[in-house]
């Protein structure tokens, strides 16, 4: 038959209590919960919350429940208590593995290496690969998301994607297809104008070459194109985008459409 212990709560240590059978256990019961019993038969106790007076069960000798309704329920006075009565459990009680790479308030610096590794991740996998909106950064679910990815994780918004990451992104990736462009000896170039939903026009300008003896193909630029689009302007952005690439002695072919606008820029 099972033996319930009532434990007393005479003791008046800060730290430690005497329960059943002159075990200590940690203060933390004494101060948060009244009418422990212990089971012996099922090696369980319970006790019951002196704040919401919910009824809590765990493992005797154990207080892995006691601690998880506290700081799930009553954290702001479990944290007081604990930073300024009881010094002794932050050293009694082993630091689990979330709380090792993880911490409450604090956010990682613009510079972090592990806050570049996330951001850089979001723009080229979610944003670039996936074709999500810039908006998605905004969000609230996607901001709850990345706070159970990494808490320390500082969420960036849509101003900051456009007006510093992507340019600065841009600029790498302009930088790289130059080096490329050096290295080829000749090169052929696919022009042509393309339209979204909505109507807006883009010029695109493909580069093709072989590079250690293989075919490489790279996108050199992809402009709005506002307006008509005359030979004149055409033929414009074209010459733009040779001199940024330093193409101009290096092309053997070129490739359009048969438009007029295209003929008129190109035929020469």
């Amino acid at each position: 038959m099972a033996t319930n212990s009532v434990v007393s709560e005479s003791n008046a240590d800060s730290n430690i209590i005497i329960i059943h059978d002159g075990v200590q256990y940690p203060s933390v019961i004494k101060e948060f919960f009244i009418n422990l019993s212990v089971n012996t038969e099922k090696h369980r106790w319970s006790s019951k919350c002196k704040i919401c007076s919910s009824s809590i069960t765990d493992t005797y000798k154990t207080t892995s429940n006691f601690l998880k309704h506290l700081k799930n329920k009553h954290q702001s006075l479990f944290e007081e208590w604990k930073s300024n009565d009881d010094p002794s459990i932050k050293s009694t009680n082993q630091p689990k593995i979330n709380s090792v790479f993880s911490s409450g308030g604090e956010k990682y610096a613009t510079n972090n290496k592990r806050q570049k590794q996330l951001t850089n991740s979001i723009i080229q996998n979610l944003i670039i690969y996936m074709g999500l909106s810039l908006s998605i950064v905004d969000h609230t679910s996607f901001n709850d998301f990345m706070n159970d990815v990494d808490s320390k994780y500082k969420p960036i918004h849509r101003r900051d994607l456009t007006r510093s990451f992507l340019p600065a992104l841009h600029k790498k990736c302009t930088s790289k297809l130059q080096e490329i462009c050096a290295e080829a000896k000749h090169v052929s170039l696919t022009l042509d104008i393309w339209c979204d939903r909505l109507m807006r026009s883009y010029f695109g300008v493909t580069l093709h070459t072989i590079i250690d003896d293989k075919y490489k193909t790279f996108l050199l630029s992809f402009e709005r194109l506002e307006g008509r689009h005359t030979s004149d302007k055409l033929a414009a952005e074209f010459d733009r985008i040779i001199q940024l690439y330093n193409l101009k002695d290096k092309i053997v072919r070129l490739i359009t459409d048969n438009a007029s606008n295209n003929l008129a820029a190109f035929d020469n």
